[in-house]
C-alpha cells in the first residue's frame, strides 16, 4: 500500500500536536503518550520507506539464519 508523503506529514503533525496536548495533561495520560510515540515511530518509518509498508521477507527468502 502506498501513501502520499503529504498525508504522512499531515498525520505526523497531528500526532505531534496530540503528544504536546497529552503531555500537558499530566502523568495520568502517560500510557497515551507512549502509544502516540509508537504511532509516530510507525509514521516516520513509512516516510523513510517512501510511504510503502515494509512487508518483510518473501517466503522463499526465509531461512533459519535470519530467524530472530
Amino acid at each position: 500500500m502506498t501513501v502520499s508523503q503529504h498525508d504522512l506529514a499531515h498525520l505526523a503533525a497531528l500526532i505531534e500536536a496530540a503528544q504536546a496536548h497529552a503531555g500537558r495533561l499530566g502523568p495520568e495520560v502517560r500510557a497515551v503518550c507512549g502509544l502516540l510515540e509508537e504511532a509516530l515511530t510507525i509514521v516516520r518509518e513509512l516516510q523513510s520507506n517512501g510511504g510503502k509498508a515494509d512487508e518483510g521477507l518473501r517466503p522463499q527468502e526465509l531461512t533459519t539464519e535470519n530467524d530472530e
